[in-house]
């Protein structure tokens, strides 16, 4: 379900809203309201039972040196 915000600007023209919101409106309004409510709680838990499933990386830096040879 997706909700409606309504911004109404009282002293900046539209205009200059938009020019100042790179790269989008959207993106702009998302990222100040992040910036408002501060950082996401991270559920510690739920991160290692992901990393849990996952094979770990095998990186050789003379491998990939050799490779590119």
């Amino acid at each position: 379900m997706t909700e409606t915000i309504t911004i109404r600007l009282h002293n900046r023209s539209k205009a200059e809203i938009k020019a100042r919101a790179k790269p989008n409106l959207n993106a702009w309004v998302n990222s100040l309201i992040e910036n408002a409510l501060g950082p996401k709680r991270v559920d510690w838990d739920e991160v290692f039972e992901r990393r849990k499933g996952t094979k770990p990386v095998r990186y050789c830096s003379d491998e990939v040196r050799r490779a590119s040879r």
